[in-house]
Parts: structure tokens; C-alpha cells; sequence
């Protein structure tokens, strides 16, 4: 092998390990945090919205238990969908006042971190789990997200936390798709250029006899 095809597979190798590692910790991961933002925003919006409609701000830190039961499970049955499977309702005491699990109503919150930041500063916050297969049950999934949305009475406090359990997989599509069209592009522009550095290499090496 002359040495123009040693230093062009040198050439080759270095622009695939740069690509790659662009793809994945470059445009995967950016992608991935912008669909993440864009689940945590929209699904925001929309249990606040309910919050509002169903009028439940009352209702986070009364001590009738009986009626926060009722109020709470129509809440769940009225958002309740393909994607959203689950929801742990906080009260302003930091204390789990409802959730579809029934076994976790009446544990303490207290060293929630982001329960204590939604109530004290309205911080959403939005965080991708994945559980290892012998750990998943009939209620639940092995990728989802869990979401804390902060809820205001009209005096604009904190009195409520409403935490969302999504699946993941239809951001999971929408992330691979989106992935897939840019890589295409990145990769099709790495070949351009490797082909035009490869043609400028072989007009400025000497050639051997």
C-alpha cells in the first residue's frame, strides 16, 4: 500500500470516529433534550389546564380524605390516556394525598427534591427513568418519564403538585426519526468531504514512480 491510500484510510477512519461521536453525543443527544423539553412544556400546560377546568385547587389540602379520593380519581379518569398511566397528587404539606397506586397514598414527600422546588418556586421538572426488566410489573413500563407540574390557586401560590407518569415510546420514534433524517444529512455531508479532501490529498502528494 503507497502511501496515499495509508493516509487516506488514516483519513477515513478519523472523519468516521468524529462523525459518530457527533451523532451521538452532538445531534442525538441535542435532539433528545429538545423532545424531552417539548414533552415536559406541553404536558405542563395541559394537567394546569385540567387543574383549572376541573377546578381542583381546592381540593389539595382539605382534610377530608374522602372527598379528595373521589375528586382525585375522577381527575386521573379524565386525563388518563394510552401514554399517561400513572399520577402521584402532592399537597402542599409534601404528603401524597392520591395516586392510582394505592399502597404509596399517605407517604411523606418531604425529601422530594422536586416537589419541594415546584411548591416553593412552580419549577417543572421532567425525568426520563428506565427500570431493568425483572423490575417491571402490569403497572408499569421499562422507559417512561415522570413529570412534576407545579399547581397555583388564583392567588398564584403553590399549593399542589400533580407528578405524570408517560410511556416512552412514542417519544422514543419521534427521537429516532428525527435522529435518523439528521444523521442522513451529517453522514452525506462527511462522505462530500472526504471525498473532496481525498481528490486535494492525491493533487498534492508526489507521485511515486
Amino acid at each position: 500500500m503507497n502511501n496515499y491510500y495509508k493516509v487516506i484510510v488514516a483519513l477515513g477512519i478519523v472523519m468516521i470516529a468524529g462523525v459518530g461521536s457527533w451523532l451521538y453525543f452532538g445531534s442525538y443527544k441535542n435532539i433528545q433534550a429538545r423532545v424531552l423539553e417539548e414533552r415536559k412544556i406541553s404536558i405542563a400546560a395541559y394537567i394546569q389546564n385540567q387543574a383549572s377546568q376541573l377546578a381542583i385547587m381546592d381540593d389539595f389540602n382539605i382534610a377530608d380524605s374522602v372527598r379528595q379520593d373521589q375528586v382525585f380519581k375522577s381527575f386521573f379518569e379524565n386525563i388518563q390516556s394510552s401514554e399517561i398511566f400513572r399520577i402521584k397528587v402532592f399537597s402542599g404539606g409534601y404528603k401524597i394525598i392520591w395516586s392510582n397506586l394505592k399502597e404509596i397514598i399517605g407517604q411523606d414527600a418531604s425529601t422530594n427534591q422536586e416537589v419541594k422546588e415546584a411548591l416553593v418556586d412552580g419549577k417543572i421538572t421532567l425525568k426520563a427513568k428506565s427500570m431493568k426488566p425483572e423490575q417491571v410489573t402490569e403497572r408499569r413500563f421499562q422507559n417512561f418519564t415522570e413529570t412534576y407540574v407545579p399547581i397555583a390557586n388564583d392567588k398564584g401560590e403553590y399549593i399542589g403538585v400533580v407528578e405524570i407518569y408517560q410511556t416512552y415510546a412514542a417519544l422514543g420514534v419521534k427521537i429516532n426519526k428525527e435522529f435518523i433524517n439528521t444523521a442522513m444529512k451529517d453522514i452525506a455531508g462527511a462522505i462530500v468531504a472526504f471525498v473532496v479532501l481525498a481528490l486535494i490529498i492525491r493533487r498534492l502528494m508526489p507521485r511515486q514512480v
